[in-house]
């Protein structure tokens, strides 16, 4: 009996507590919404979702809902996907959903996570139109009013038919009937069962479930869409089966301004900045960005060009450290950089880690790893190179002995701190070949350590937002990591410049400035399908990606050191029309070392020499990683290699052969100079006396870098005898005497 006494007593507790809290709950949420009102000329007029701004001020745009339609020009089965996915009690409730929301409570209880809302089309609609992003219980309480105020002031075909325009699709697309448009080529009467269920799917979250930027994903949800309107009876067991296998043509790019994606790109960077899970929560939003309208005219696009293919074009400000100008056809696609990644992602490591200076020799051979054979992009190899040449013309052999030697810890240890990760360990790494793929957002920022003296940031158009209450809700700030010395980014700077000058990206070698660049291209002999140019000078950072975004391929005259490298240069020229960037300065932790060009080109030894003169070549080098062999010039003495001397017919001839670079002398017996020569020559002596003997002597000699003569060893020839009974004489070779 006590026991169950006791039990009495907690359960009236827990009782107690839950009624004071379901008390507390009304009372809250009557006082948080006394004034709540449903403004129905705000709801019609479809209010822009955002204005962003130029850097000047100026709107780039103000995103709205245009091209209205009429809910009996939209087809039933559209209407039943979105049913079926974002509320499938519409019909049934008064504007809240109490199942879904206590479905969605377990479930999140369950999981320990805020996975579901459980919020119905009509509290979509009122938190898109009237309310901030913000995740607050008082914005909840007022989205449940506005809901039920909606539901008694309009029928559910009106609700549904506001809805279904005003809803937010991605790429800057609001609204059924230009998502029709957009995505797929048509008019929104024409859309089928599976047509539907794609874009119904989009809307849960546009960035993932986009069909351009991630069809795997937008055809795994379109799938999901499609069993839930099967399971729900829209569609019978028929046509599920039938829709489900039916493929999609997303016809995206005849339908599409491309100036929408730096506004989809925008609004991308806020809503992570905010914490929004959907563009859609920017209602009332002004974004103030670093963007440049007239940096952003400068970008020429592949049809300018004559070819045709997808592209992204970005450009940020290296002194303000951010995006200036963007434009693209694709957005912000993941992709194999290739080559483009070898500086941040293999060399620059390398030099780090003192394992190469850009002097270092490193042999380009055919090498085997284990089965994988990486080869040049020109299909040779090119012996000993140092490893400032094998960057910039991107011999491929190089940087995958560099990548073996470094180990792949160590080059995903810096990826890291480049914000890069990826899965795969093999030697392709090397090449840029990075699982998963990176954007050129990402690809742009993983070389801002070479302009900002080893510290790496992420560029990002995004100065400041403002909330629909006229809150500064954020403000810029650049945070920066170091990454690499200011001697490993000096010296990438000047491997880069090299690229400019002889290597891949020779078509920017006319400019009277420092240009730094890699190129990049992924592809085969059958086509490619991605092509890179990455440029910087002290003020500017390029990013030039060309590549369809369904991975089709691209004519093998695409790559990254021809078209991609002409956009650049166009942008270049623009932006150094009146002005010319300063030079990379040299930090105090770099240091010009000439060393032996001889010793450096026959031994591949790096020889630090006194000279700067034609027998020596200059390196730069960190000054903790210095070379520390002295070129000591062998003492050389002048050499006769061989000699003849004979005698005929009353003349004797004196036929001498020299080291290289040696002359020689001949002197009589009395030491007077008979004849002298720069290099191996023959001589003949006439004019001889008969029955007389004759003596000589040689006397190799060179002229050193100071314009001395330096004279070897003198030697005395064979006697020579004129009377006739020893007409020639043997050979002999002066170290037998």
């Amino acid at each position: 009996m006590k026991t169950l006494k006791i039990i009495s007593v907690i359960i009236a507790a827990l009782l107690f507590v839950a009624a004071t809290v379901v008390a507390a709950f009304f009372v809250a949420y009557f006082i948080l919404t006394s004034d709540v009102k449903l403004d129905e000329e705000k709801l019609a007029s479809r209010t822009p979702a955002c204005v962003i701004y130029a850097d000047d001020g100026n709107i780039i745009e103000e995103s709205v809902q245009t091209n209205y339609v009429t809910i009996d020009k939209i087809p039933d089965i559209t209407k039943k996907a979105f049913i079926a996915t974002e509320d499938k009690r519409f019909y049934d409730h008064g504007g809240v959903d109490v199942k879904g929301i206590l479905r969605a409570s377990v479930k999140n209880v369950l999981s320990g996570k805020l996975k579901e809302g459980g919020s119905t089309i009509s509290q979509q609609l009122v938190k898109n139109a009237y309310l901030s992003g913000e995740k607050t219980l008082t914005r909840k309480f007022k989205e449940i009013k506005l809901a039920e105020l909606l539901e008694k002031r309009y029928s559910k075909d009106e609700i549904l038919e506001i809805y279904l325009n005003a809803i937010y699709f991605g790429k800057g697309i609001y609204g059924i009937s230009d998502a029709a448009k957009r995505y797929l080529g048509k008019d929104v009467s024409e859309l089928n069962a599976e047509e539907s269920a794609m874009l119904a799917g989009i809307i849960k979250s546009p960035r993932k479930y986009n069909p351009v930027d991630n069809f795997e994903n937008s055809t795994k949800r379109k799938d999901l869409v499609l069993k839930l309107m099967h399971e729900q009876n829209y569609l019978t067991d028929a046509e599920y089966n039938i829709s489900k296998n039916k493929d999609i043509i997303v016809n995206f790019k005849t339908n599409y301004d491309t100036h929408s994606e730096l506004l989809d790109a925008i609004k991308k960077s806020a809503c992570l900045k905010l914490g929004f899970e959907n563009e859609a929560e920017l209602n009332g939003y002004k974004i103030y960005t670093s963007i440049n309208e007239s940096t952003t005219s400068y970008i020429s696009k592949p049809s300018d060009y004559s070819i045709s293919c997808d592209y992204t074009v970005i450009v940020a400000d290296a002194l303000k450290k951010k995006i200036i100008a963007y434009d693209s056809s694709v957005g912000e696609l993941k992709r194999c950089p290739a080559s483009a990644a070898k500086p941040w992602l293999i060399y620059a490591p390398a030099l780090e880690e003192k394992l190469i200076s850009e002097a270092t020799k490193i042999s380009d051979e055919k090498i085997n790893y284990g089965g994988y054979s990486p080869s040049n992009a020109d299909g040779k190899y090119h012996g000993y190179v140092s490893a400032k040449e094998a960057l910039a013309k991107s011999y491929n052999v190089p940087s995958v002995k560099l990548a073996d030697a470094l180990g792949m810890d160590t080059i995903k240890k810096y990826a890291k701190l480049l914000d890069v990760e990826f899965e795969n360990d093999d030697l392709s790494v090397g090449l840029g070949n990075l699982s998963g793929g990176i954007t050129l957002s990402s690809l742009l920022s993983c070389y801002t350590p070479f302009v900002n003296d080893g510290k790496y940031y992420e560029p990002d158009s995004v100065d400041k937002i403002i909330d629909p209450k006229g809150k500064v809700v954020y403000s810029a700030h650049v945070n920066e990591r170091q990454v690499f010395s200011d001697s490993t980014a000096f010296i990438i700077n000047d491997m880069l410049k090299e690229t400019v000058k002889s290597g891949t990206a020779k078509k920017l070698s006319s400019f009277p400035f420092a240009v730094c660049a890699k190129t990049g291209t992924n592809g085969t002999k059958q086509g490619n399908v991605d092509a890179y140019c990455v440029a910087y000078t002290t003020e500017h950072i390029i990013a030039v990606r060309l590549g369809n975004a369904d991975g089709t391929k691209m004519a093998n005259t695409v790559s990254g050191g021809n078209y991609p490298a002409l956009i650049v240069k166009d942008i270049i020229e623009n932006l150094y029309k009146n002005h010319k960037p300063k030079d990379f300065p040299v930090p105090d932790s770099v240091e010009k070392i000439f060393i032996s060009k001889d010793e450096y080109d026959k031994n591949q030894r790096i020889a630090v020499t006194e000279k700067n003169d034609k027998n020596s070549v200059p390196f730069y080098f960190s000054s903790d990683n210095l070379p520390t062999e002295k070129y000591e010039p062998e003492k050389i003495s002048p050499v006769i290699k061989d000699f003849k001397i004979s005698y005929n017919n009353g003349k004797i001839s004196v036929s001498v052969i020299t080291d290289d670079k040696c002359g020689f002398y001949i002197f009589d017996d009395k030491m007077n100079v008979v004849f002298k020569s720069e290099k191996s020559a023959e001589h003949v002596i006439s004019n001889l006396e008969a029955d007389a003997e004759y003596n000589f002597f040689i006397q190799p000699y060179f002229v050193n870098d100071d314009g001395e003569e330096i004279k070897g060893e003198l030697k005395k020839l064979p006697t020579v005898k004129t009377d006739g009974r020893n007409k020639t004489i043997v050979d002999s070779p002066w170290w037998e005497e």
